[in-house]
């Protein structure tokens, strides 16, 4: 503000910057909390907590969720740092009781980072258990039990007095003292929540009304969010806690597989939302790798490109021009002033605004009903009467076409209007530009792509999405 910078566009970069730098403290609390571990449990590989730390910051969707300017870093980064000061409880000499203090300091820092988690994302509530399962390993000597009731106390006061600070909203009134959740919150979440109905025709939700539970959230993760050689490690080193009396990578095995098994039978399965257990699937994966480290010396020589492989491919979206700025340059040239263009709701309309360029003065941009109901009439009528008065018909991503056609039953004449617009069957428009920013490695001078297009649309559609242009057939 004092700077001048309270516009939205710059106030979105600061934003994506700040959660760079929010995302940067979440690996050195992934390295902090894996050598509490290493130390604790009096690991012989001391290589443990650079490997936890470097698949987490290779991981891709921490990279890619760290350009956005949104909740996820922030909750992500917050929880570990939560759960880092209960591990300090935890990992306290236990034999001196003149330490009761630090109990004391470390529960009050872990609910203040807890607490700003919570007033970040709802998500944070799916800690407590969590950190429940680390507080009864804390307390489970004779001694400290006298100690749980006054930490739990001031763990429930310092996480109340961060989140009436961070997230007064949350709260019906600005009484501090009245606890009372706010009723247009709860309102907010109940209305979220009835948008998760397969019978629904809201846009967003349109594209899971047809996945396979666990098994799409699986594949997400598999083949893009995370990536095979990471998610193989992780499932190998969470098999691997079991083989030993290691109560914490008990807990962050079981905490990891419950996350992952609710978040993925629910109705909306954006791929961020696990987020929060990708920490804790770096800490398993390097387990994994110490561990075939010891069968295999050269192992860690072959972890490092394997592991670099996807992540590696992935940069490149950030290394070449994004494919609705690549596509807006090319419309300005390729397109004349005056021209009608159809564009589709719920998506971002090209071309955007570049270099002082004003679209509303050099286009006609008309927005077409695409998700409203097939049986509306309306919708019939506004589409190609929209179609018919434009020269050309722009999709900025697969946001609508994608989502539609998987959902034939709900969309089965917008569906077969997708199909045959693709085959080339459609006898009104035909393909004039096609753009992608697909992960590659021809930023590197090798001609290696790699297409993602069947992951989960939160996963494509704000980076590299991939933009169609056809134009009128005369």
């Amino acid at each position: 503000v004092l700077g001048g910078a309270d516009t939205y566009a710059l106030y979105t970069l600061q934003g994506r910057m700040l959660s760079g730098v929010v995302d940067i403290v979440a690996v050195v609390f992934v390295y902090k909390i894996a050598a509490l571990l290493e130390h604790y449990y009096k690991l012989k590989h001391e290589s443990f907590k650079y490997w936890a730390a470097f698949v987490y910051a290779t991981a891709v969707l921490p990279i890619q969720l760290s350009h956005f300017f949104a909740v996820d870093t922030f909750l992500n980064t917050f929880s570990l740092m939560s759960v880092y000061f209960i591990l300090r409880v935890l990992f306290m000499h236990r034999d001196k009781k003149e330490e009761a203090w630090k109990v004391f300091l470390y529960s009050g820092v872990s609910a203040f980072f807890w607490g700003l988690a919570l007033s970040s994302k709802i998500t944070a509530v799916y800690m407590i258990p969590f950190i429940f399962l680390l507080a009864v390993a804390t307390f489970h000597k004779k001694y400290k039990w006298k100690l749980l009731f006054p930490a739990v106390g001031i763990w429930a006061v310092v996480a109340y007095f961060t989140l009436r600070i961070a997230n007064p909203y949350m709260f019906e009134t600005g009484n501090i003292f009245n606890v009372q959740i706010s009723s247009l919150y709860i309102k907010n979440l109940i209305e979220l929540k009835s948008y998760e109905d397969p019978t629904s025709f809201f846009p967003p939700i349109i594209q899971w009304s047809h996945t396979q539970p666990i098994i799409y959230s699986l594949v997400n993760l598999f083949m893009y969010a995370y990536g095979p050689v990471a998610m193989l490690l992780t499932i190998v080193g969470g098999i691997l806690t079991f083989r030993k009396k290691n109560y914490v990578l008990w807990v962050f095995t079981l905490f990891s597989v419950a996350f992952f098994m609710y978040q993925s039978v629910q109705m909306t399965q954006p791929v961020r939302y696990f987020n929060i257990v990708i920490p804790y699937f770096a800490i398993l994966a390097a387990v994994a790798i110490v561990y075939l480290g010891d069968i295999a010396k050269r192992w860690k020589y072959l972890a490092v490109p394997l592991l670099l492989f996807w992540p590696a491919a992935f940069l490149s979206i950030y290394v070449m021009p994004h494919s609705r700025i690549a596509a807006s340059e090319w419309i300005y040239t390729h397109i004349p002033s005056g021209s009608r263009i159809a564009v589709e709701h719920w998506d971002d309309a090209l071309p955007i605004t570049l270099d002082g360029q004003r679209v509303q003065q050099l286009y006609t941009i008309t927005e077409m009903p695409v998700f409203a109901p097939d049986t509306d009439p309306n919708k019939w009528n506004q589409l190609y009467g929209t179609l018919e008065q434009s020269d050309y018909y722009i999709m900025s991503s697969n946001r609508a076409w994608r989502s539609i056609m998987n959902a034939p039953d709900k969309y089965p004449i917008m569906s077969r209007f997708y199909r045959d617009l693709f085959a080339g069957r459609n006898t009104r428009f035909k393909l004039y530009g096609h753009f992608t920013s697909f992960p590659s490695f021809r930023y590197l001078g090798i001609p290696l792509e790699i297409p993602d297009n069947g992951a989960d649309e939160t996963f494509t559609v704000y980076d590299h999405p991939e933009v169609y242009i056809f134009q009128r057939m005369r």
